[in-house]
C-alpha cells in the first residue's frame, strides 16, 4: 500500500520466501525488465524487493502486531536514486481497535536539471509518503454489531521534477494530504455498504481535474 513501491509491469520473474511461522518472515522476489532509452544496461534491468516481517506485541495487554520493513531496487543498486524503502504496521490494541501506519521514501535525480559539471542536481529532500490510522469493530462504539468505521490521513511530497511531472502531467508539482472517514454497514456475510467522505489538499492534480469538469 505504498505509492513508491512502483512495481514492474508482468514479467519472468522468481521469489524465495522463508517463514517458520514464528515472530519473523523472510521474503525475496526479483524479476527482469526490459530495457530502455534510460536504462545503461543493453539486455534489461533486474527489479529485486525485500522483506522483514516481525510478528510482535509490544505490550502484554496488546495483541500480536504485524511489522514490516522492505526495501527496493529498480535495477541499478550502485546508484542511491533506484532504492526505495520503507516501513509498515498494523497493531491491534484491543479485540476491537487497531491502528496502522505506513512509510515510504525514494531519492529521485532531477535528470531535466543539470549543474554547472552537466550532472544531474538531487533534490535536497527525498521523495517521501506516510500514511496513520485506525479502526473501530462492533459490537462496541458502533451502530450495529458486525459494523467497522475508521479514520486515515495521508501525505505524499514529491520533491523531484519527474515526480511532479507524474503527479500534475507536466505541472508544477505540489505536496498532497489526504483525511479520509468510512464507516461499513454490515447487511450480509456478502453484502456490506460503506459511505465514506475524503478531502483532499494541495493537490495541483485534483485541481486541474475540477477546472476540466
Amino acid at each position: 500500500n505504498n505509492p513508491f513501491f512502483a512495481p514492474p509491469a508482468n514479467g519472468a520473474a522468481m521469489a524465495v520466501i522463508y517463514d517458520p511461522k514464528g515472530p519473523y518472515a523472510l521474503k525475496f522476489g526479483a524479476q527482469r525488465v526490459a530495457a530502455n532509452i534510460r536504462t545503461s544496461k543493453i539486455g534489461g534491468r533486474l527489479f529485486s524487493a525485500a522483506e522483514f516481517h516481525l510478528r510482535a506485541r509490544p505490550w502484554k495487554d496488546w495483541q500480536n502486531g504485524n511489522y514490516r520493513f522492505w526495501i527496493r531496487s529498480n535495477g541499478e543498486t550502485d546508484r542511491r536514486e533506484n532504492i526505495t524503502y520503507g516501513v509498515s504496521l498494523d497493531q491491534r490494541i484491543t479485540r476491537t481497535i487497531a491502528f496502522f501506519g505506513r512509510y515510504g521514501s525514494q531519492r529521485t535525480q532531477n535528470a531535466n536539471v543539470l549543474d554547472a559539471n552537466g550532472k544531474p542536481v538531487f533534490p535536497s529532500r527525498d521523495d517521501m509518503h506516510y500514511s496513520v490510522g485506525f479502526e473501530v469493530r462492533g459490537p462496541e462504539l458502533t451502530w450495529l454489531p458486525r459494523d467497522v468505521w475508521g479514520m486515515a490521513y495521508g501525505r505524499t511530497e514529491i520533491r523531484s521534477v519527474e515526480g511532479q511531472e507524474f503527479l500534475t502531467n507536466g505541472g508544477p508539482g505540489e505536496n498532497e494530504s489526504m483525511v479520509e472517514a468510512y464507516y461499513k454497514i454490515f447487511i450480509t456475510e456478502h453484502l456490506h455498504a460503506t459511505p465514506f467522505v475524503q478531502w483532499l489538499a494541495d493537490s495541483v492534480r485534483a485541481e486541474s481535474s475540477g477546472a476540466d469538469d
